[in-house]
């Protein structure tokens, strides 16, 4: 509430801590109940880390050693991502991105090789790789805006063509790294993740067919993405970027109104006193 005394040019300025907006920002998830969306994503995340973890020793058991492995892996992975390399990178990780990894651990992990469906449906495979093209096409603008100075990140300007092949880049790249991994674990464990016991042919054909699925599906959600910041800049920062940064640049906001509204009380002061 701002109150004004044009006779005196006294400004109070009393501020809730729930409607602090002067940047365009919805109320900070810190200081309010933790909504439906909130919980909804901390929920998921504890189903997934309790049913990965479970079908790992239950794989164990069944003498499933190497499946046991890559969901204890997959798992360390998740909680990674999920917790720590956010708070790495100085970001937020909000509930519509929880969900986004949780639902992706979901489909490649939990139940894709729990329940067997790489081998159970022929393109289950080449689907998932869709699906991470199009993850890793968003984590690249994260990663994008990550490396632009914060004082210049929600007014930058770029092409919207250069910020797509920044986005197909960066996801092919992370596709590669995937399947040198896939590569290393058949060789050191003797796995097949890359079609390769049927004949060499066929597991080159898995490797150019995954990166093939994943082209497509960076090419798609980079395409949309870059559609959206040529139309809409500032909506395209602040739905899709600022979410990542949004608690840490509000408390700097707090603090800025905070020492505002110190000094216009002190100006008060000082103004009585004379």
């Amino acid at each position: 509430m701002l109150w004004l005394n044009i006779t005196r040019i006294n400004v109070e300025v009393k501020f809730s801590p729930l409607k602090i907006n002067k940047v365009g920002y919805p109320e900070d998830m810190s200081d309010i109940e933790i909504n439906k969306t909130s919980m909804a994503s901390g929920l998921l995340f504890w189903i997934v880390v309790l049913w990965t973890a479970v079908g790992a020793i239950a794989l164990y058991f069944r003498d499933e050693i190497f499946e046991a492995k890559v969901g204890v892996a997959a798992l360390c992975l998740y909680v990674f991502v999920q917790i720590l390399l956010p708070r790495i990178a100085s970001m937020r990780n909000p509930p519509g991105m929880q969900m986004l990894i949780s639902a992706s651990m979901i489909s490649s992990q939990t139940i894709g090789r729990y329940l067997f469906l790489y081998k159970r449906f022929e393109h289950y495979d080449s689907i998932q790789h869709v699906l991470f093209g199009m993850l890793f096409s968003l984590l690249a603008v994260l990663l994008f805006y990550r490396l632009i100075p914060e004082n210049n990140r929600k007014g930058y300007d770029i092409h919207p063509f250069v910020m797509a092949v920044f986005m197909i880049g960066v996801a092919m790249l992370l596709l590669i790294f995937w399947e040198f991994f896939e590569y290393v674990c058949d060789r050191i464990f003797l796995s097949d993740m890359q079609s390769w016991k049927q004949s060499n042919v066929s597991g080159l054909s898995d490797t150019m067919l995954d990166i093939l699925m994943g082209l497509i599906g960076s090419m798609l959600t980079a395409t949309l993405l870059a559609y959206y910041y040529a139309k809409n800049r500032s909506g395209f920062y602040m739905r899709i970027v600022a979410p990542f940064y949004r608690r840490r640049e509000l408390a700097q906001n707090r603090e800025i109104l905070t020492l505002f509204s110190d000094n216009k009380m002190l100006s008060h002061k000082d103004v009585q006193d004379e």
